[in-house]
This record gives C-alpha cells, sequence and structure tokens, in this order.
C-alpha cells in the first residue's frame, strides 16, 4: 500500500470511530448522554510529547492519555496546516476539498489569498462618525475549502 492511501485510510478510520462513537450506535445525530472531544494541536510532536510525559513533565496530558484515547496521526501531502486540517474535517484529500497550499493566487492578477478564505474585493462599508471617525464593516469573505465538515 502507498504511504498516502495508508494515511487516508488511517484517518478515515478515525474519523468512522470519531462518529461511531458520537452517535452511540443510532441512525440519527441526537444526543445520547455520551461526549467526544477529539484534541489536535496543530505541529506538536507526538514522539516529542511521549518523551515529555514520560519525564513527568506534562502531567495534564498524561491523565489525558491514560483516560482517553492518544494516537498519532499522519499528515497530509503537503504537510501544511491548511491542508491537514482541511483533510481532517472533511475526510477528503486536497483533490476533494481543494485546498492544496497555504495561499491560493488569482490566476488573472496572481494577487495571493487565504487557502481557506477568499475576501470579497468589494471595498469595506463604511459609515462617517462625528468628527473625523468612521466605522466600517469588514469586506465579506467565501470559504474556499469544498466539502462537508463534520
Amino acid at each position: 500500500m502507498s504511504r498516502n492511501f495508508r494515511r487516508s485510510l488511517a484517518t478515515f478510520a478515525l474519523l468512522a470511530a470519531a462518529v461511531a462513537a458520537g452517535s452511540c450506535g443510532r441512525k440519527s445525530f441526537a444526543p445520547c448522554g455520551k461526549k467526544l472531544v477529539v484534541i489536535g494541536i496543530d505541529g506538536m510532536d507526538p514522539k516529542l510529547l511521549r518523551e515529555y510525559i514520560a519525564q513527568k513533565a506534562m502531567p495534564n496530558f498524561q491523565l489525558l492519555a491514560e483516560e482517553g484515547t492518544f494516537v498519532e496521526l499522519g499528515t497530509s501531502e503537503p504537510p501544511q496546516s491548511p491542508v491537514a486540517w482541511s483533510n481532517f474535517i472533511t475526510g477528503m484529500d486536497p483533490g476533494g476539498h481543494g485546498v492544496f497550499d497555504v495561499l491560493h493566487r488569482d490566476p488573472k492578477t496572481y494577487e495571493p489569498y487565504s487557502s481557506t478564505v477568499k475576501t470579497a474585493t468589494d471595498p469595506p462599508l463604511t459609515f462617517p462618525l462625528p468628527g473625523e471617525k468612521q466605522f466600517s464593516l469588514p469586506p465579506a469573505s467565501e470559504p474556499v475549502r469544498q466539502g462537508r465538515a463534520f
């Protein structure tokens, strides 16, 4: 099996387990009294965390690992935060959700923009206030990522 396929399979298995645990075996997503919390820390090295836990340097993480589940997940290709988190939240690879990098660029102007949110080019709506002050609403934005988040 290729490395990318194994990573995708591991991500899918984790998501399936999370959904199954959260639904308590029901066909609906109605609350059932059990709760699931997924803690993902961007950029954390699980090998270092295991070392620190063994050295008793991180007692709260040790408790979380003992009372819950602590698993090492693979990352995305490319291994960049917007891509990895989009893979995790949608269960899709970059070809499915459309986030391939930290930045995208407008093919007409080559202007870069965030890979996860594109801000409208219209100027923000501005209201004059007494004196020389003004109040501006931020410009509208739209998500770049495709696919349904769980």
